[in-house]
C-alpha cells in the first residue's frame, strides 16, 4: 500500500505541482478502480465506500473510504489536502514555471517561480530505486528550501539543492518561501 500511495502520490503531483488548475475526481482519492468485470458499458467504480459485486467480489479503494482516510492520522486524502492547500497559500495556480531539469535516469524537476516570491520545485523518480537529485536552484533573496508535506529543511547554499527522491515517487520543494507551511492541517 505504502508503494502504491507513492506512485499515485506521484502521477497526482504532475497535476498538484505545477501552475494553472487541478481537478482531482473522487477515483483519485480513495484509489478506485474500475472493476466492471470487461464490460465497459457498465462500469462499477467505488467512489465513497466499498460495494458488493456479483459472485463474493468486491470492488475496492485502495486507500479506503473518504470518511475512514480523513478519522486517519496521515492519510492519503489528507497529504493531498496538505498539498492543495499549501499550493492555494502561495499562490501556485498563478505560478509561471521557469525550468525543467533533468537527474538521474528517470528523475527531473521542474521550477515555478510564485507570484508573491519563491519557488515551488517538484521533483519526479519514475525510476525503480531511489534516487539523489543535485540540482540547480533559481536564484532567490534567502536561500531557504523546505519540504513542501513536511516542513523539513533541505539543504542549499544557494546555489543547489540535494534532494533524496524514493522510487516511483515525488516531493514539493517551496524555495525561498520563509513560511513554513508543512503544519498545515486541512
Amino acid at each position: 500500500r505504502t508503494a502504491m500511495r507513492g506512485a499515485c502520490l506521484l502521477l497526482l503531483g504532475w497535476r498538484i505541482g505545477l501552475p494553472g488548475l487541478v481537478f482531482l475526481s473522487p477515483q483519485d482519492l480513495v484509489g478506485a478502480l474500475d472493476v466492471s468485470m470487461g464490460n465497459p458499458a457498465t462500469p462499477v467504480v467505488p467512489l465513497w465506500e466499498e460495494r458488493s459485486l456479483p459472485a463474493g467480489r468486491v470492488a475496492s479503494m485502495i486507500f479506503g473510504a473518504l470518511a475512514d482516510q480523513w478519522a486517519q492520522g496521515d492519510s492519503f486524502v489528507k497529504q493531498i489536502s496538505r498539498l492543495m492547500h499549501i499550493r492555494h497559500a502561495v499562490g501556485l495556480a498563478e505560478g509561471r514555471l521557469t525550468r525543467i531539469v533533468t537527474g538521474p535516469p528517470g528523475c527531473m524537476a521542474v521550477w515555478s517561480a510564485l507570484p508573491h516570491g519563491g519557488y515551488w520545485g517538484f521533483f519526479a523518480n519514475f525510476s525503480r530505486k531511489p534516487q539523489i537529485m543535485d540540482c540547480a536552484v533559481p536564484q532567490v533573496d534567502a536561500p531557504i528550501a523546505r519540504d513542501a508535506l513536511s516542513g523539513h529543511p533541505l539543504q542549499t547554499d544557494g546555489r543547489s539543492l540535494t534532494v533524496s527522491i524514493g522510487a516511483y515517487e515525488a516531493r514539493h520543494v517551496l524555495l525561498g518561501v520563509s513560511k513554513n507551511y508543512g503544519e498545515m492541517m486541512p
